[in-house]
């Protein structure tokens, strides 16, 4: 399975549904955690010492909700944020590919290893 992160805008609308209504953290998240599940996927866990913490986040900035979510196809994490996209009250929606820390640092050393091999410079050197 790989990691995704999501990053998701509301609209107006949306958010003066939100603020207009009192709403509960599980009433926001399960509906969310039940379309991932259907294509494949789960939301991930972040645990901490008072347990495990769905990783879905509420940002200033850049997004107004980040995700990380894991899938076990780059297909079904399409299918995922097509589906967001979809609904009205969603304005923007990105997912992002991650690697594990791990496979990052590998990268890097193949890069170190590997990637002078080509003879590749950037211009402007």
């Amino acid at each position: 399975m790989g990691y995704y992160m999501v990053r998701c805008d509301y609209n107006a609308a949306a958010w003066q549904e939100l603020i207009s209504n009192e709403i509960e953290t599980e009433s926001r998240l399960a509906p969310v955690q039940a379309l991932a599940n259907g294509l494949g996927g789960r939301f991930s866990s972040l645990q901490t010492d008072g347990g495990p913490v769905i990783a879905k986040f509420i940002s200033f900035g850049g997004a107004d909700l980040i995700g990380i979510v894991e899938f076990d196809s780059d297909e079904s994490a399409r299918a995922f944020s097509i589906a967001i996209s979809a609904e009205p009250g969603v304005k923007n929606v990105e997912i992002t590919p991650m690697l594990q820390f791990s496979s990052g640092v590998n990268a890097i050393n193949a890069a170190r290893t590997k990637g002078k091999s080509g003879g590749y410079k950037a211009p402007g050197r």
